[in-house]
């Protein structure tokens, strides 16, 4: 049987969830996913000491059970430490990809990820911070382009994801206040209900701009009308 390196990605979620004795190992166990993904920053690839094979990672398989672990287990004991060694952007990646990234097919589908794995869960003050960048670095019309920009994906798959991706974003506001409601905290501006929801519909008209402009230089629009049917 070929070596494909699926028993290393789940010996590497086994090891996040386990006690870690010091914060170099963290940084190696972060690192090998992120570098599979071509998600990790150039600055840190010395940490990555045992490379994963290329596709190794698959995100829709692999990022959803990471996401967790690193929510429930290594934020909160060891995002402090990452923050003292300057590497903190290493748990970040698994949720918020830094823009530089911003084309990378993978940094979408993590972002689309990132949103379903936060909610599924009760909310921190860490998640929260997430839940801040991703609706600043990535609103919904750079979701739109994720969802869509696979030509190998059958349309019918990508309505029903646009559609778990719209209901994620719409339900953030709530499920913010209701979280810092019972902890008697205030509510980062940008994810209050006026703030938030103003800008969505910005984005939106961004969207529903380039979408027309596809129209006008005689693109077919015939998905683009089913898509905005159900944002």
């Amino acid at each position: 049987m070929s070596y494909d390196g699926q028993s290393d990605v789940k010996d590497i979620i086994n090891r996040l969830q386990s006690p870690l004795s010091e914060v170099s190992v963290l940084l190696a166990l972060l690192a090998g996913p992120l570098d599979c993904l071509n998600l990790l920053p150039p600055q840190f690839r010395r940490y990555n000491t045992d490379p994963l094979p290329h596709g190794t990672v698959v995100p829709h398989r692999h990022v959803p059970l990471i996401q967790r672990v690193l929510l429930e287990h290594i934020a909160p004991t060891w995002r402090d430490a990452l923050v003292d060694e300057g590497a903190v952007i290493l748990l970040e990646q698994y949720f918020c990809p830094d823009t530089f990234l911003f084309a990378s097919r993978a940094a979408g589908e993590v972002t689309l990820l990132a949103y379903s794995s936060i909610l599924s869960i009760p909310l921190t003050t860490y998640s929260i911070h997430l839940l801040v960048r991703l609706t600043r670095e990535y609103p919904i019309d750079s979701l739109h382009a994720t969802v869509f920009s696979s030509s190998n994906a059958a349309f019918t798959k990508q309505c029903f994801s646009w559609e778990d991706c719209i209901r994620n974003v719409f339900a953030v506001p709530a499920k913010v206040a209701n979280a810092l409601g019972e902890r008697r905290e205030e509510v980062p501006q940008s994810l209050e209900h006026a703030t938030y929801f103003n800008d969505i519909s910005s984005r939106y008209e961004t969207l529903v701009f380039s979408l027309s402009g596809g129209a006008s230089k005689g693109m077919s629009i015939q998905a683009p009308e089913y898509q905005l049917a159900h944002v």
